[in-house]
């Protein structure tokens, strides 16, 4: 009981009052600099992402005018073939012919 209290207290005396630090100043500095090492990589990552995906909306863009386009053109043409070839002037086995 009592022995086990008084070097308890004994040990406790010369202790400091505050938390000691636990790395130094150049453990502190090199975990900084990784730190930031990886921010900027993240941040280099995410503008090449962001670049990514802007050309491939400008890629996706040109692509999908080019297809409007192609069928805008063939709308067109079946038009004009409308135009040209009017309902019922086909071949017909059911017309006379003379």
């Amino acid at each position: 009981g009592e022995g086990g209290k008084r070097e308890a207290l004994r040990a406790g005396v010369f202790q400091p009052s505050h938390l000691l630090p636990t790395v130094t100043v150049e453990q502190f500095g090199d975990m900084e600099v990784a730190r930031m090492r990886d921010d900027e990589q993240r941040k280099n990552d995410s503008l090449s992402a962001e670049r990514r995906r802007r050309e491939q909306t400008l890629n996706g863009r040109a692509e999908r005018e080019a297809e409007e386009d192609a069928a805008l053109r063939k709308q067109r043409a079946f038009d004009d073939f409308k135009d040209a070839n009017k309902k019922g002037s086909g071949n017909s086995k059911l017309r006379n012919t003379r």
